[in-house]
């Protein structure tokens, strides 16, 4: 399903277009209702950071899929899928309309369809010529203009790389004898597309920690809370985008006066299908076939905004619309959400009552349209020290901690009733210092 001539990419620039507003179904660590029975198209988490030397910062995105992958989990090792296609996207006029997005096609070839085999010896580069399935990808860029009532007008389409390499499965010790071995060819699958950044797709550590046992046991945290997604990994697409190619105008923003809504980037991944798929018969040439145009099915920007803030019966209509669409379709559960009751009633702790209007400000700074977007503040002196939430993501934040806070009293930074579930990331490898920053993923056979 590579989207490689005019038609074809055509259709994939006018079905864009309707992925902020068509029905389908759902998203991230298994938080909605639908996307549990697709894994290939789970959204699981987003980071959104600056990194690079002080004064030459870019941004970075990190997008996650296919949550808790074990590591030992052949023949047919976990992959970006064929018919899914996987974006990232930016607002940076504070409107929560997209207006820079980056699509990611895939691609697998099977070498040997007789053998059952991932490789046939070691792979010492992706793709390699012992690797019998080899998975690679287009990068298409899209930038939205709209007129002044916010009406979509034009896209405008440009594929930055064609047949990128994602890098393999960490399968073992016979195919990786060590570490380094698996580093050096993972590194290999790092592109750079000259003026537009870098580029990686392919497994990475989970880097999310929770325990998410207690979690979702009536919130039962003790003294024995410990890290439940530390023995797997995750399906990472990683950006690092030079600032002048995402913000407002193609220009970082300066950092004369008050932060602005154009002064900061909005930051969200998601993926989408084919609307319609034909299964074949046992009679049929063709096993399936996909029809139609791409829909909406995954979509996340902050963390746990749809697993513990929304509604069951919302989290399917909340993933298949657009951030635009958030103060209609979840500004209830942000203003009176069901969270802080537990906590009062669990813990003795006191949190803000309804309406949140605190909550409503923790997802519109800067006066941009309240939406579940990671906003992060790009200007010029901004550095990577600076990112963290609620600016932004890094790997290093809390995610629990800081949303669970936030959704008890978010009147004040920090937090003035600080809650959590007592795990840290003390248990997992240190962040990379460089791209992709993701540490490496679990061997299948250490």
């Amino acid at each position: 399903m590579r989207c490689v001539n005019p038609w074809v990419a055509g259709a994939l620039v006018c079905a864009a277009a309707t992925l902020f507003a068509e029905p389908a179904a759902a998203s991230s660590h298994r938080d909605a209702p639908a996307i549990t029975a697709d894994p290939y198209a789970d959204n699981t988490d987003v980071y959104a950071f600056l990194a690079g030397p002080a004064g030459a910062e870019e941004l970075v995105i990190l997008g996650n899929y296919m949550p808790l992958l074990i590591p030992g989990s052949g023949p047919n090792f976990w992959r970006f899928a064929d018919d899914v296609i996987y974006g990232c996207h930016v607002d940076n006029n504070g409107d929560a309309n997209v207006d820079v997005s980056f699509y990611f096609d895939f691609e697998t070839e099977f070498t040997n369809p007789d053998s059952f085999l991932y490789n046939v010896g070691p792979i010492t580069a992706p793709n390699d010529t012992t690797q019998q399935h080899r998975t690679t990808y287009d990068v298409i860029r899209l930038d939205w203009t709209y007129d002044s009532s916010g009406y979509l007008i034009d896209i405008d389409y440009d594929t930055l790389a064609r047949d990128l390499d994602q890098a393999p499965w960490y399968v073992g010790q016979s195919t990786f004898p060590t570490d380094a071995d698996y580093d050096a060819a993972a590194d290999a699958a790092i592109a750079s597309v000259p003026g537009e950044g870098m580029f990686f797709a392919g497994p990475r550590r989970e880097y999310f920690y929770v325990d998410l046992e207690q979690t979702f046991d009536l919130l039962s945290y003790d003294a024995t809370a410990t890290n439940t997604t530390s023995d797997f990994n995750v399906m990472t697409l990683a950006m690092q985008l030079p600032l002048d190619r995402v913000g407002y105008n193609g220009e970082r923003p300066d950092s004369v006066g008050d932060v602005q809504g154009t002064d900061a980037v909005g930051v969200y991944c998601n993926s989408a299908r084919r609307r319609v798929t034909i299964r074949g018969g046992s009679r049929d040439e063709f096993s399936a076939i996909d029809l139609g145009h791409f829909v909406q099915v995954s979509r996340l920007g902050l963390p746990l905004i749809s697993e513990v803030v929304v509604g069951v019966g919302t989290k399917d209509k909340f993933m298949r619309t657009a951030p635009g669409q958030d103060v209609d379709t979840i500004g209830g559960f942000v203003l009176d959400p069901e969270l802080p009751v537990l906590f009062e009633a669990l813990f003795g702790v006191e949190c803000q009552d309804a309406p949140r209007n605190d909550l409503l400000a923790l997802i519109s700074p800067y006066g941009t349209q309240p939406a579940d977007l990671l906003r992060l503040d790009i200007r010029e002196g901004q550095t990577a020290a600076d990112s963290g939430m609620p600016n932004g993501r890094t790997l290093l934040d809390d995610a629990l901690d800081v949303m669970a806070s936030a959704a008890c009293d978010a009147t004040a930074i920090p937090f003035n009733v600080p809650l959590g579930d007592g795990v840290d990331a003390s248990d997992l490898p240190p962040p990379l210092a460089t791209f992709p920053y993701l540490p490496r993923p679990l061997s299948g056979n250490p």
